[in-house]
């Protein structure tokens, strides 16, 4: 089954009073056919729309980054994301999927649903919430930095195994959504966030440094560069932790913690030098660290 687009996104409905509201939702967009899950995690969605016909509508006038469809039996309904580009590529994978003939929508599976339903609560939670805080969105949830935690995640699931990979990748969208929200509320200062942002940045330096050595010492030649890139990494670990700890409850933290560990530590370096497979994940992940990089907080 062809998949033309998937993702969260908000859709309109119509509350209590007849008062229109914005849901969260998880859609896959085939030719023809626009499915909506309620949750991420389901295998099925809870309704499917035949879009074969659909025509755009203009766009919601209280609503940002937003399109309004009209089916051919002449019923409409309305989408929103969070910035213009996401709102413009999925108004291009509709465009796609119209004027072909409907198709049912595919049977996800389990990673996608896994770590879909990630994904989804993490938007599902700040939906509505920090609709106000551009910086945080441009900056801290751009495609930059996903891009960047895909790759950390592919190399940790090669290094270690899926479950670690996925609660590595689920502890640090807990971080950036709980730095978004206290953010948001005031608690947190983008002083503080650039504090952090300059340790990181350095030790993404410093791995960037050790990637030219990448297949030209083996990984028992550059221990000395793995204990300072090690270092550096648990130094942007504790500024994390430390910038979070009084808006985090002591086992959530913990959580945190141990997730950091897994990659703040020389020994995770070495292995990951060490394993020839790795070779195409790592390039990605050094890649995604020199365009985070290249990118400042303003």
């Amino acid at each position: 089954m062809s998949i033309i687009k998937e993702g969260v996104i908000e859709l309109q409905k119509k509350g209590n009073l007849g008062k229109k509201k914005w849901k969260v939702i998880y859609i896959i967009i085939t030719p023809g056919g626009l499915h909506i899950y309620a949750d991420a995690y389901d295998t099925f969605p809870s309704k499917s729309l035949n879009i074969e016909d659909a025509t755009f509508d203009g766009s919601d006038k209280n609503k940002s980054f937003s399109l309004i469809i009209k089916t051919k039996d002449n019923k409409s309904f309305a989408l929103a994301s969070e910035n213009e580009a996401d709102i413009a590529a999925w108004a291009d994978a509709i465009k796609q999927a119209t004027g072909q003939k409907y198709s049912s929508a595919p049977k996800k599976t389990e990673s996608q649903r896994s770590k879909g339903s990630i994904m989804f609560r993490a938007k599902k939670n700040i939906s509505g919430k920090v609709a106000t805080s551009s910086i945080m969105k441009q900056k801290i949830m751009n495609e930059e930095t996903r891009y960047l935690l895909d790759s950390l995640v592919a190399v940790v699931e090669q290094v270690s195994d899926m479950k670690t990979a996925a609660d590595v990748e689920k502890q640090i969208i807990k971080m950036v959504l709980k730095g978004y929200f206290q953010y948001d509320k005031g608690n947190i200062t983008l002083e503080q966030f650039r504090q952090i942002d300059g340790v990181l940045r350095k030790a993404f330096n410093q791995m960037d440094k050790l990637f030219g050595y990448y297949q030209i010492r083996s990984a028992s030649q550059l221990t000395e560069g793995f204990s300072k890139t090690s270092a550096l990494l648990k130094d942007a670990a504790d500024a994390v932790l430390n910038l979070l700890e009084p808006h985090v409850r002591g086992e959530n933290l913990a959580k945190m913690k141990n997730a950091l560990n897994v990659i703040a530590n020389a020994d995770f370096l070495f292995k990951v030098w060490d394993n020839s497979n790795l070779e195409q994940h790592l390039l990605a992940l050094i890649s995604a660290m020199n365009k985070y990089t290249q990118i400042e907080l303003n």
